[in-house]
């Protein structure tokens, strides 16, 4: 069994990334209520954070979808 400590780089941006932002959404009106889903995706210009080990790297996903539900009446 290996019980050597391994040092792993890591690093975490306290700031947020510009990005690119693509959405669109419709309106429905089903008697009083107001119904509108929208789709968004996000397109981010840098990881927000990363993980290197022994060649192996990982890090936040840059792109980002997102389905939104508005209810209003």
């Amino acid at each position: 069994m290996d019980y050597s400590i391994h040092q792993s780089e890591y690093s975490h941006e306290s700031e947020s990334t510009g990005g690119v932002v693509a959405a669109g959404g419709v309106e429905f009106h089903a008697g009083r209520l107001k119904l509108s889903p929208e789709f968004r995706y996000n397109r981010w210009a840098g990881r927000y954070w990363e993980f290197y080990h022994r060649g192996f790297e990982r890090g936040s996903n840059r792109n980002q979808a997102e389905i939104l539900f508005g209810i209003a009446f």
